[in-house]
């Protein structure tokens, strides 16, 4: 039997980070570790790009990850956004010694 949920009256925010990881780490390691970083702000996170070749050394890759932020009693401020992304950064970096890429 289907659940309804309430949909939140406050805006979501998208932010998008990328970085480069060993070849061997899973797109779904990287997605849970980002989702548990902060689960009460992070919405949804899912994998938009995966590039090996040109820029990138052999045996790793660039993952593009887009997260989906939103707090269901108030509106997100860009620090609030700033936070969670720059501690989903530092656990991908601590998990996985991802290097955030420009």
């Amino acid at each position: 039997m289907p659940v309804a949920t309430s949909i939140s009256k406050f805006p979501a925010i998208r932010r998008d980070i990328a970085v480069i990881v060993d070849d061997k780490i899973s797109a779904d390691e990287l997605v849970i570790a980002v989702a548990a970083t902060s689960p009460e702000l992070i919405r949804g996170v899912r994998i938009f790009d995966i590039y090996k070749g040109a820029g990138i050394e052999a045996g790793r890759k660039s993952v593009a990850i887009g997260l989906i932020l939103q707090e269901t009693s108030r509106t997100l401020t860009d620090e609030d956004a700033d936070t969670v992304m720059a501690a989903a950064i530092a656990n991908l970096e601590d998990k996985f010694a991802a290097e955030l890429r420009d």
